[in-house]
């Protein structure tokens, strides 16, 4: 007999050759996931480090600014330069340049030519001219960025002068800040990534410490970027160039780098433990997937016959209720059959709610439209009632003149009625507009007080709920069925006059008008809320059922939602939303 000849190895193999395959893409996969992850977190962060480096940067510059603006206009630095006396002026110098805490403090004439200096001033700022560039505003400061044996020099130049109206220049006061290893590490502490300051390919400052420069000017002289043992830790590392300061010409000016350097130990870890757990995860699933794979090839072709048996006894009878379980020579036999007659029985329950469903809405459908034949019938016997009261009306007869009231108002009833199916029946047409909230809340109320001043309405408009776009004559509408509902619901309840309260407010939500009409009137059994929008469902004997059905069509024209809340003896509420962006407000 052939290995794969069976079809329990054939499913055997193949079920194990799929899991195998599977555990091993979802391995790769994961795996390039992490590095991915890793990486970009590591960008991310680096960028963050360089930003905040810049922000410091700047933070420091600033402060130079400050300080050598405040130690130039010194009325003792200027009595001082003013006397020319080397003894003079270069202890006052000294004083200042720790005052301010600067790393060098220079004095020099107007011709840019060192006088007197305090502090670290080696490098190339020692013979450099600090004189102002030819026409540079007056009191604008000048910005330099220069190399320095300990790290990145930025020394901010500014004028000493005396006088308001005739200004007369004594000298130049340039105030430098070293970005150097103290405040390489002070960097550190707050971005928790490791830095060095640059100048071309050479590493002058690092938080690392001095030791590290010479692997780090040598890592720089090669590349960019990379990653680079030191103590025994990998680093990845990039370097960038910091920005020229304000002003700063590029004509002699230090290619000054940032690098920022951050520790792949733990990172590395992190893979390597996720990997060896994915590793073994691995293998553990293989074998638990090879005898799975073998049970499984062995139990599907057991229960084929019993399948098979079920679905010849289904297409004879043409039924897919449950069906008498076959033989118990296999345990799993019952189950199979179970599970794919309960599988039909739930596809033909879903099928029967779908049918009811599309059932539900042709009704719907085929009543609006009678609704609509219906009325058009209805108002054409209307006018000629209506134009016979005319002729009635005329009568002298008292009874007449009485029964034609009573025949007017029926008409007018019947009337209404015709209008509410015919809305109901009819898209909703809107005229969006603008128009006040507050104008359609008081036209509303007016038009229900006066048939009957009881009970009384009462008004509380937020004054930011006012201006908006829509369409009211449609939103007015709304609101007289609203407040006629309640109203009505009010006089129901039999409450005494004080307690009698029916009440439209407005305000405005975060993104939204909200209207609210509430009442104190019978309440509404929580059985029914649910159904209240629902076409020609009233709970009053002289209602079509409509009003609701028909405010609802048009609050959701209007882009917002209508809700209802009510307790049973309490009272009702009935809120109106419509988005500011559908009013356009």
């Amino acid at each position: 007999m052939r290995t794969l000849g069976s079809l329990t190895n054939r499913l055997f193999v193949v079920c194990v050759a799929l899991s195998i395959a599977s555990i091993g893409a979802a391995m790769l996969f994961v795996s390039a996931r992490l590095t991915r992850e890793h990486d970009r977190t590591t960008a991310a962060r680096q960028a963050e480090t360089v930003a905040l480096v810049e922000r410091q940067r700047q933070a420091l510059l600033d402060t130079s600014t400050r300080l050598s603006r405040l130690v130039a206009d010194l009325p003792k630095l200027k009595a001082a330069l003013a006397t020319g006396d080397a003894a003079t002026i270069a202890p006052i110098v000294a004083s200042y340049r720790e005052d301010v805490g600067a790393d060098a403090l220079i004095v020099s004439d107007e011709a840019g030519r060192a006088l007197f200096s305090a502090g670290d001033t080696r490098g190339a700022v020692s013979a450099r001219s600090l004189a102002l560039p030819a026409g540079q505003p007056p009191g604008q400061p000048r910005f330099l960025t220069e190399r320095h044996p300990r790290g990145i020099l930025q020394l901010v130049t500014v004028p000493i002068s005396i006088g308001v109206e005739s200004v007369e220049q004594l000298g130049l006061l340039s105030v430098g800040m070293l970005l150097d290893e103290a405040q390489a590490r002070a960097l550190r502490a707050s971005t928790g990534s490791e830095i060095a300051f640059a100048v071309g390919n050479e590493v002058l400052a690092a938080s690392l410490g001095a030791a590290t420069v010479p692997a780090l000017t040598r890592a720089l002289s090669q590349s960019t970027q990379g990653t680079l043992p030191i103590g025994g830790v990998n680093y990845g590392w990039h370097a960038v160039p910091l920005r020229p300061l304000p002003g700063e010409a590029s004509a002699g000016r230090a290619d000054a780098r940032l690098l920022v350097l951050h520790s792949t130990a733990e990172a590395e870890a992190t893979l390597q433990s996720v990997r060896a757990a994915l590793a073994l995860i691995a293998l553990l699933t293989a074998l638990v997937a090879s005898a799975a794979s073998f049970a499984v090839a062995r139990t599907i072709t057991r229960p084929l016959s019993a399948l098979t048996a079920s679905m010849r006894e289904m297409a004879r009878t043409g039924t897919l209720a449950p069906l008498r379980a076959p033989g118990r020579g296999h345990a799993w036999d019952d189950e199979d059959v179970r599970l794919l007659t309960g599988s039909f029985e739930t596809m033909t329950a879903a099928l029967g709610r779908f049918q009811q469903q599309a059932a539900e809405r042709d009704r719907l459908t085929a009543l609006g439209r009678l609704s609509t034949v219906i009325a058009h019938e209805i108002r054409n016997p209307l006018m000629i009632v209506r134009g016979a009261l005319r002729g009635l009306r005329r009568q002298e007869d008292p009874a007449v003149a009485d029964a034609a009231a009573d025949i007017e108002e029926q008409v007018q009833r019947l009337d209404r009625v015709v209008n509410d199916v015919l809305d109901f029946a009819r898209p909703v047409q809107l005229e969006v507009s603008p128009a006040s909230l507050h104008a359609i809340c008081r036209e509303a109320v007016a038009a229900c007080m006066a048939a009957e001043p009881e009970p009384p309405v009462t008004l509380l408009l937020e004054e930011a709920a006012d201006k908006v776009r829509t369409d009211a004559h449609r939103l007015r509408a709304v609101l007289v069925n609203l407040v006629s509902n309640a109203r009505e619901a009010v006089r129901s309840a039999g409450r005494a006059p004080g307690e009698a309260v029916v009440t439209v407010g407005t305000h405005r939500a975060s993104a939204a008008f909200v209207i609210e009409v509430t009442d104190t009137g019978v309440g509404i059994d929580p059985a029914l809320v649910g159904q209240v929008f629902e076409p020609y469902f009233t709970t009053r004997r002289t209602g079509t059922g409509l009003g609701l059905a028909i405010a609802r069509n048009i609050v959701e024209g209007l882009g917002g939602t209508i809700t209802l809340e009510s307790r049973p003896g309490e009272g009702t509420t009935v809120r109106l939303t419509i988005p500011q962006e559908a009013t356009g407000s």
